[in-house]
Protein backbone atom coordinates (compact mmCIF):
# COMPACT_ATOMS: atom_id res chain seq x y z
CA UNK A 1 0.00 0.00 0.00
CA UNK A 2 2.74 2.59 0.75
CA UNK A 3 4.44 1.91 -2.64
CA UNK A 4 0.88 3.66 -3.99
CA UNK A 5 -0.14 5.83 -1.47
CA UNK A 6 1.62 8.76 -1.99
CA UNK A 7 0.04 9.66 -5.61
CA UNK A 8 -2.74 6.40 -6.68
CA UNK A 9 -3.93 8.32 -9.92
CA UNK A 10 0.17 8.25 -11.34
CA UNK A 11 0.92 4.98 -10.23
CA UNK A 12 -2.48 3.19 -11.75
CA UNK A 13 -1.61 4.89 -15.09
CA UNK A 14 2.25 3.75 -14.78
CA UNK A 15 0.63 0.26 -14.23
CA UNK A 16 -1.67 -0.13 -16.89
CA UNK A 17 0.77 1.35 -19.46
CA UNK A 18 3.85 -0.68 -18.64
CA UNK A 19 1.36 -3.98 -17.91
CA UNK A 20 3.09 -4.17 -14.89
CA UNK A 21 1.91 -6.40 -12.02
CA UNK A 22 0.11 -4.65 -9.00
CA UNK A 23 1.79 -3.53 -6.19
CA UNK A 24 0.94 -6.02 -2.78
CA UNK A 25 -2.64 -4.96 -1.26
CA UNK A 26 -3.62 -2.82 -4.03
CA UNK A 27 -6.78 -5.03 -5.14
CA UNK A 28 -8.32 -4.13 -1.29
CA UNK A 29 -7.76 -0.50 -2.34
CA UNK A 30 -11.12 0.55 -4.12
CA UNK A 31 -10.26 3.87 -5.21
CA UNK A 32 -7.01 2.33 -6.76
CA UNK A 33 -8.42 0.03 -8.70
CA UNK A 34 -11.18 2.45 -10.24
CA UNK A 35 -8.30 4.86 -11.36
CA UNK A 36 -6.35 1.63 -13.23
CA UNK A 37 -9.40 0.31 -14.69
CA UNK A 38 -10.31 3.45 -16.13
CA UNK A 39 -6.31 3.49 -16.98
CA UNK A 40 -6.38 0.22 -18.80
CA UNK A 41 -9.37 1.31 -21.22
CA UNK A 42 -7.40 4.74 -22.10
CA UNK A 43 -4.34 2.80 -22.72
CA UNK A 44 -5.95 0.18 -24.86
CA UNK A 45 -7.93 2.78 -26.97
CA UNK A 46 -5.06 5.00 -27.18
CA UNK A 47 -3.20 1.55 -28.77
CA UNK A 48 -5.89 1.25 -31.30
CA UNK A 49 -5.75 4.30 -32.81
CA UNK A 50 -1.89 4.50 -32.71
CA UNK A 51 -2.11 0.63 -34.35
CA UNK A 52 -4.81 2.06 -36.63
CA UNK A 53 -2.51 5.13 -37.94
CA UNK A 54 0.56 2.79 -38.23
CA UNK A 55 -1.62 0.96 -40.79
CA UNK A 56 -2.98 3.72 -42.51
CA UNK A 57 1.10 5.17 -43.22
CA UNK A 58 2.22 1.89 -44.38
CA UNK A 59 -0.83 1.41 -46.96
CA UNK A 60 -0.06 4.75 -47.94
CA UNK A 61 3.46 3.11 -48.65
CA UNK A 62 2.55 -0.05 -50.57
CA UNK A 63 0.45 2.33 -53.14
CA UNK A 64 2.71 4.58 -54.10
CA UNK A 65 5.33 1.54 -54.70
CA UNK A 66 2.24 -0.02 -57.04
CA UNK A 67 2.16 3.25 -58.59
CA UNK A 68 5.68 3.60 -59.76
CA UNK A 69 6.43 0.25 -61.26
CA UNK A 70 2.83 1.11 -62.79
CA UNK A 71 4.44 4.29 -64.28
CA UNK A 72 7.97 2.40 -65.48
CA UNK A 73 5.89 -0.30 -67.63
CA UNK A 74 3.95 2.85 -69.35
CA UNK A 75 7.15 4.58 -70.03
CA UNK A 76 8.73 1.14 -71.63
CA UNK A 77 5.91 0.72 -73.78
CA UNK A 78 5.77 4.33 -74.97
CA UNK A 79 9.44 3.53 -75.62
CA UNK A 80 8.75 0.90 -77.87
CA UNK A 81 5.75 1.95 -79.48
CA UNK A 82 8.20 5.09 -80.57
CA UNK A 83 11.09 2.67 -81.88
CA UNK A 84 8.70 0.75 -83.86
CA UNK A 85 7.20 3.51 -85.73
CA UNK A 86 10.91 4.56 -86.36
CA UNK A 87 11.74 1.79 -88.22
CA UNK A 88 8.23 1.37 -90.27
CA UNK A 89 9.10 5.18 -91.71
CA UNK A 90 13.01 4.57 -92.26
CA UNK A 91 11.30 1.41 -94.46
CA UNK A 92 9.12 3.73 -96.56
CA UNK A 93 11.61 6.32 -97.45
CA UNK A 94 14.09 3.54 -98.36
CA UNK A 95 11.55 2.66 -101.15
CA UNK A 96 10.80 5.63 -102.05
CA UNK A 97 14.46 6.92 -102.75
CA UNK A 98 14.85 3.33 -104.78
CA UNK A 99 11.55 4.25 -107.33
CA UNK A 100 13.26 7.59 -107.75
CA UNK A 101 16.58 6.59 -108.58
CA UNK A 102 14.86 4.11 -110.97
CA UNK A 103 13.13 6.52 -112.75
CA UNK A 104 15.68 9.02 -113.79
CA UNK A 105 18.08 6.15 -114.97
CA UNK A 106 15.08 4.88 -117.77
CA UNK A 107 14.26 8.88 -118.32
CA UNK A 108 16.01 8.50 -122.05
CA UNK A 109 14.85 5.34 -123.42
CA UNK A 110 11.84 4.24 -124.82
CA UNK A 111 10.40 3.15 -121.31
CA UNK A 112 10.17 -1.07 -121.15
CA UNK A 113 8.46 -2.77 -119.04
CA UNK A 114 9.43 -2.89 -115.66
CA UNK A 115 8.33 -4.99 -112.92
CA UNK A 116 6.75 -3.19 -110.62
CA UNK A 117 8.26 -3.26 -107.12
CA UNK A 118 6.59 -4.98 -105.06
CA UNK A 119 6.12 -3.63 -101.68
CA UNK A 120 6.42 -4.98 -98.10
CA UNK A 121 3.41 -4.48 -96.37
CA UNK A 122 3.33 -2.79 -93.59
CA UNK A 123 3.91 -4.05 -90.19
CA UNK A 124 0.79 -4.17 -88.04
CA UNK A 125 1.39 -3.09 -84.74
CA UNK A 126 0.20 -5.68 -82.28
CA UNK A 127 -2.81 -4.08 -79.89
CA UNK A 128 -0.73 -3.35 -76.61
CA UNK A 129 -2.87 -6.21 -73.74
CA UNK A 130 -4.83 -3.64 -71.17
CA UNK A 131 -2.18 -3.94 -67.61
CA UNK A 132 -4.62 -4.47 -65.49
CA UNK A 133 -3.15 -2.43 -61.41
CA UNK A 134 -1.77 -4.71 -59.29
CA UNK A 135 -3.31 -5.68 -56.30
CA UNK A 136 -1.68 -3.60 -53.14
CA UNK A 137 0.51 -6.12 -51.15
CA UNK A 138 -0.47 -6.51 -47.48
CA UNK A 139 1.31 -4.46 -45.72
CA UNK A 140 4.92 -6.34 -43.89
CA UNK A 141 4.51 -6.58 -39.90
CA UNK A 142 8.11 -6.70 -39.91
CA UNK A 143 7.98 -2.97 -41.21
CA UNK A 144 5.22 -1.73 -39.44
CA UNK A 145 5.44 -2.97 -36.02
CA UNK A 146 8.36 -0.70 -34.90
CA UNK A 147 6.92 2.32 -35.66
CA UNK A 148 4.04 1.51 -33.80
CA UNK A 149 6.03 0.45 -30.76
CA UNK A 150 7.52 3.71 -31.29
CA UNK A 151 4.60 5.80 -31.89
CA UNK A 152 2.66 3.98 -28.63
CA UNK A 153 6.30 4.56 -26.57
CA UNK A 154 5.98 8.41 -27.27
CA UNK A 155 2.43 8.58 -26.86
CA UNK A 156 2.13 6.46 -23.42
CA UNK A 157 5.07 9.35 -22.07
CA UNK A 158 2.65 12.55 -23.34
CA UNK A 159 -0.33 10.67 -21.27
CA UNK A 160 1.80 10.81 -18.30
CA UNK A 161 2.96 13.85 -18.51
CA UNK A 162 -0.59 15.22 -19.07
CA UNK A 163 -2.32 13.27 -16.33
CA UNK A 164 0.11 14.23 -13.70
CA UNK A 165 1.40 18.08 -14.30
CA UNK A 166 -1.92 19.25 -16.07
CA UNK A 167 -4.85 17.43 -13.83
CA UNK A 168 -5.10 20.56 -11.61
CA UNK A 169 -5.30 23.39 -14.40
CA UNK A 170 -7.98 21.10 -16.38
CA UNK A 171 -10.43 20.33 -13.58
CA UNK A 172 -9.97 23.30 -11.72
CA UNK A 173 -9.69 26.33 -14.79
CA UNK A 174 -13.25 25.93 -15.88
CA UNK A 175 -12.40 22.84 -18.35
CA UNK A 176 -8.96 24.01 -19.30
CA UNK A 177 -8.70 24.03 -23.69
CA UNK A 178 -11.68 27.08 -22.84
CA UNK A 179 -10.37 29.19 -20.89
CA UNK A 180 -6.33 29.11 -21.79
CA UNK A 181 -8.52 29.94 -25.74
CA UNK A 182 -10.15 33.25 -23.67
CA UNK A 183 -8.74 36.55 -25.11
CA UNK A 184 -5.71 38.57 -23.31
CA UNK A 185 -8.54 40.70 -21.50
CA UNK A 186 -10.01 40.15 -18.20
CA UNK A 187 -9.23 39.45 -15.12
CA UNK A 188 -5.99 38.28 -16.11
CA UNK A 189 -5.08 41.86 -17.61
CA UNK A 190 -6.01 43.48 -14.05
CA UNK A 191 -3.40 41.69 -11.63
CA UNK A 192 -2.71 43.41 -8.58
CA UNK A 193 0.50 43.66 -7.12
CA UNK A 194 -1.37 43.67 -3.49
CA UNK A 195 0.60 46.94 -1.96
CA UNK A 196 -2.63 48.30 -1.08
CA UNK A 197 -3.09 46.01 1.35
CA UNK A 198 -7.03 44.23 2.63
CA UNK A 199 -9.60 44.94 0.21
CA UNK A 200 -13.06 46.36 1.58
CA UNK A 201 -14.47 43.09 2.67
CA UNK A 202 -12.09 40.38 3.10
CA UNK A 203 -13.91 37.20 3.71
CA UNK A 204 -16.15 38.21 0.34
CA UNK A 205 -13.35 38.47 -1.66
CA UNK A 206 -11.84 35.12 -0.42
CA UNK A 207 -15.70 33.50 -0.36
CA UNK A 208 -15.58 34.40 -4.36
CA UNK A 209 -12.25 32.67 -4.64
CA UNK A 210 -11.08 29.53 -6.62
CA UNK A 211 -7.73 29.65 -5.82
CA UNK A 212 -5.67 31.80 -3.00
CA UNK A 213 -2.04 30.42 -2.40
CA UNK A 214 1.67 31.04 -1.51
CA UNK A 215 4.38 29.98 -3.43
CA UNK A 216 7.71 30.03 -5.23
CA UNK A 217 7.42 29.70 -9.27
CA UNK A 218 9.31 26.41 -10.82
CA UNK A 219 8.80 28.12 -14.57
CA UNK A 220 7.10 30.35 -17.06
CA UNK A 221 6.91 29.95 -20.53
CA UNK A 222 4.62 32.01 -23.34
CA UNK A 223 2.64 29.39 -25.52
CA UNK A 224 1.51 30.67 -28.91
CA UNK A 225 -2.34 29.48 -27.82
CA UNK A 226 -2.23 31.76 -24.82
CA UNK A 227 0.40 34.66 -25.79
CA UNK A 228 0.87 37.23 -24.91
CA UNK A 229 -0.32 36.18 -21.62
CA UNK A 230 2.41 34.05 -19.07
CA UNK A 231 1.90 30.12 -18.16
CA UNK A 232 2.79 29.93 -14.74
CA UNK A 233 3.86 26.69 -12.94
CA UNK A 234 3.60 27.39 -8.99
CA UNK A 235 5.14 25.37 -6.59
CA UNK A 236 2.80 25.72 -3.17
CA UNK A 237 4.12 26.27 0.25
CA UNK A 238 0.89 26.91 1.89
CA UNK A 239 -3.09 27.22 0.89
CA UNK A 240 -5.90 29.65 2.35
CA UNK A 241 -8.65 28.44 -0.78
CA UNK A 242 -9.29 25.68 -0.82
CA UNK A 243 -7.85 24.04 2.47
CA UNK A 244 -5.49 21.82 0.38
CA UNK A 245 -4.17 20.52 -2.95
CA UNK A 246 -1.41 19.21 -5.61
CA UNK A 247 2.35 20.35 -4.85
CA UNK A 248 1.84 22.63 -8.30
CA UNK A 249 -0.39 24.84 -9.87
CA UNK A 250 -0.41 26.33 -13.07
CA UNK A 251 -2.26 29.41 -14.46
CA UNK A 252 -2.79 32.20 -16.93
CA UNK A 253 -1.11 35.47 -16.25
CA UNK A 254 -1.17 38.52 -18.03
CA UNK A 255 1.80 39.52 -20.31
CA UNK A 256 1.52 43.14 -18.60
CA UNK A 257 2.00 41.95 -15.30
CA UNK A 258 4.07 44.13 -12.84
CA UNK A 259 6.71 43.00 -11.97
CA UNK A 260 6.74 39.76 -14.68
CA UNK A 261 7.44 36.16 -13.61
CA UNK A 262 10.44 34.43 -12.86
CA UNK A 263 11.20 31.17 -11.88
CA UNK A 264 12.56 31.29 -8.13
CA UNK A 265 10.02 34.34 -7.59
CA UNK A 266 8.20 33.82 -4.06
CA UNK A 267 4.66 35.24 -4.69
CA UNK A 268 0.67 35.16 -3.21
CA UNK A 269 -1.94 35.02 -5.81
CA UNK A 270 -5.91 34.65 -6.01
CA UNK A 271 -7.83 34.29 -8.70
CA UNK A 272 -11.70 34.47 -8.38
CA UNK A 273 -14.26 32.09 -10.01
CA UNK A 274 -15.21 32.08 -13.38
CA UNK A 275 -11.11 33.69 -13.77
CA UNK A 276 -8.27 32.24 -16.08
CA UNK A 277 -5.47 34.27 -13.94
CA UNK A 278 -5.27 36.04 -10.83
CA UNK A 279 -6.49 39.09 -9.73
CA UNK A 280 -4.10 39.11 -7.11
CA UNK A 281 -0.37 39.26 -7.84
CA UNK A 282 2.05 39.89 -4.84
CA UNK A 283 5.41 39.54 -5.68
CA UNK A 284 8.34 39.11 -3.10
CA UNK A 285 8.59 38.83 0.92
CA UNK A 286 7.33 42.18 1.94
CA UNK A 287 4.06 41.98 -0.31
CA UNK A 288 3.52 38.27 0.56
CA UNK A 289 3.52 39.07 4.77
CA UNK A 290 1.05 42.01 3.71
CA UNK A 291 -1.63 40.04 1.83
CA UNK A 292 -1.11 36.80 3.82
CA UNK A 293 -1.85 38.83 7.38
CA UNK A 294 -5.55 39.78 5.81
CA UNK A 295 -6.15 36.90 4.25
CA UNK A 296 -5.25 34.52 7.32
CA UNK A 297 -7.69 36.85 9.24
CA UNK A 298 -10.58 36.95 6.74
CA UNK A 299 -10.33 33.14 6.70
CA UNK A 300 -12.38 31.99 9.26
CA UNK A 301 -15.37 34.21 8.59
CA UNK A 302 -14.51 33.67 4.92
CA UNK A 303 -15.48 30.14 5.06
CA UNK A 304 -19.21 30.84 6.25
CA UNK A 305 -19.62 34.17 3.46
CA UNK A 306 -21.99 33.79 0.76
CA UNK A 307 -20.40 34.49 -2.63
CA UNK A 308 -22.46 37.25 -4.03
CA UNK A 309 -20.83 37.62 -7.39
CA UNK A 310 -23.04 36.82 -10.69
Amino acid sequence: MAEYAGNAAADALLAAITDEPLPEGAHEDAAFMAEHRSAMADVALLRRQLTAIGNTLADGEARQDTRARQDARDRDDTRDRQHDSERQHDSERQHDSERQDGSEHQGSRKPAAVAKPKLEPKPKLEPQPKLEPMPPRPPSRRRRRPFAIALGGLAATAALSTVVGLGWLVSHNGGGADSASKSSGGSAADSATGAGGAPSDPAGELACSRLVVEGTVARVRVDKATAPRFTVVLTVTRYFVPDHGPSQVTFLLSGGAEPSPHPGDHVLIRIPRGADGPTLWAVGDPLVATNRAWITKALPQARTTQCEQQ
